[in-house]
Order: C-alpha cells, then structure tokens, then sequence
C-alpha cells in the first residue's frame, strides 16, 4: 500500500509540474506572438477599406506572395466575413490572384465553378456547394455577385474547395453517377461487381446524409 500511495503522489507532483511548465511555456509563446502582432499588424477600417495606409501595407508584403491564407474568430463572424469579401476581391483585381479556395467541399466547388463558368445563377451554385454558414451570409452574397462578374472576363477568380467532406447538393446528386460513368469507361466488368457495389453502398451512406434539396431561389414578391 506504502509503495502505491508514493507512486501516487510522485505522479501528481510530476503532473503538477508538468503543468506548470506548460503554463510557463504557453504564457512565453503567447507574449512572443503579441510581441509580434504588435510590430507588424496595422488597423484595417471596414467602412474605408481599401485605404491608402492597407494598399501600401499590401504591396509590401504582398509582392512575392502566392498563397494569402485568411481566417476568422469563428464561423458566425459577419464583420470578418464582410472584410474578407473587400479582401478577395482586392486581391484579384490588384495583386493578380486568380482563385478563391473555401473552406467547403472540393467535389461541390468544383461542380460550383462549373456552374457559373456556364452562366448559371451563382447564388444557387453556392448554396448548392458551400457550408451554409459562407453560402447564407448576406456579408459574403457581394463577392458571390463579384465572382460572377468576373468569370467570362479575361481574369476570371476560379472557385475551389479544400474539404475532403461533401458539404452541398451537389455531391449528393453529382458524384456518384461521374463515377459511375468514369468506371463504366475505365474497366465495365468492375462496374458490375460486388466489390463496386459495396462502394456504391458506402458511397451513398456518406453523399446522402444532409443536403436533400437543390436550393432554389424565389421570385423577390414571395420572399416577402
């Protein structure tokens, strides 16, 4: 019994100083962090964006960029939201970006960019492929209509995705059959076994769980 309570307690005492470490520690990285949000972050005016002080910080640091990775507080965040909008579309009509990746499924982006490439209504293409949260926001609904306008210029800003999740409509009513087709071509006895059958089980299990309805947008006098 003696020798349990010791370990015990030496166990505690290594988890008590383990935590303690770990608070130290955490505490150093967060004030280095601070440190250097401090000395290389600027204030951004929503209602005056892009002014002359966030155009002049962009094209220095944006110069040999080509990646731009955006993030917000959480995924409710409308203000952030309606920045980011300014912020995509500054970046491809100043600095030459020439795609937008969300954080949405990249089978239903990719069937989105399609859609609108082919002059569909871009309001559904999104609600159709996005997470709902960026798809319904009304802060986000002008960098839909940007993107549209775009597409059939000579600098369109190409739709993407980089969630392995199907997260719209369109996985669920698209995906299967592509595949389907693609396997039909590349090897059609395959296309009749059981083994493909038992993937197209587990294919529809994980398409087929919560985007039922295509979204369909309404006449303006019966959204009232």
């Amino acid at each position: 019994m003696g020798s349990k309570l010791i370990s015990y307690c030496n166990l505690r005492a290594f988890l008590i100083l383990l935590g303690m470490i770990t608070k130290d520690v955490l505490a150093q990285e967060n004030e280095e962090k601070s440190v250097w949000l401090r000395q290389n972050a600027i204030p951004i005016s929503l209602a005056s964006f892009p002014d002359s002080q966030a155009i002049a910080y962009f094209d220095k640091v944006l110069a040999d960029k080509q990646v731009i990775l955006l993030g917000e507080q959480n995924h409710g965040d409308g203000t952030t939201f309606q920045l980011y909008s300014n912020v995509v579309k500054l970046l491809h009509s100043r600095y030459g970006f020439e795609a937008v990746v969300f954080e949405s499924g990249f089978y239903d982006c990719r069937r989105a960019w399609k859609s609108i490439s082919n002059n569909e209504d871009p309001l559904a293409a999104f609600n159709n492929s996005l997470f709902k949260v960026w798809a319904q926001s009304e802060q986000v609904q002008p960098l839909f209509d940007y993107i549209a306008q775009q597409t059939n210029t000579s600098h369109p800003l190409e739709v993407s995705g980089f969630d392995c999740q199907f997260t719209g409509y369109y996985g669920r009513k698209f995906f299967l059959n592509e595949v389907d087709s693609l396997v039909q071509v590349l090897s059609p006895a395959y296309r009749v076994s059981d083994k493909y059958r038992g993937f197209r089980i587990i294919g529809g299990s994980v398409t087929d769980y919560s985007y039922p309805l295509p979204f369909i947008r309404l006449p303006l006098d019966s959204q009232t």
